[in-house]
């Protein structure tokens, strides 16, 4: 299935839980790849679970990521891009 990384974000985005978030694609054995999230939690008391829950109501249980990690913010270069997180 063909997942855009712009819709994911903007669906979790929405769910008002996190401020930043960045999707990816990682390899799997199994499936060749999986949506993988980056993301900085608006408090770091949510569980990654509650997101999950407000994403079933607002996109495909296939696009939702299957990895997720948290950061403290999502490293930007000097111009602003995302830069050296591994996807």
């Amino acid at each position: 299935e063909n997942v855009f990384p712009l819709e994911v974000e903007t669906a979790i985005l929405k769910t008002g839980l996190v401020k930043e978030i960045y999707i990816t694609s990682e390899k799997d054995h199994y499936w060749g790849e999986i949506i993988t999230a980056y993301y900085v939690p608006i408090n770091d008391k949510i569980p990654v679970e509650n997101i999950k829950i407000k994403l079933k109501s607002l996109i495909s249980s296939y696009k939702i990521p299957k990895t997720w990690h948290k950061l403290a913010q999502i490293p930007r270069n000097h111009q602003g891009k995302i830069s050296n997180i591994k996807g």
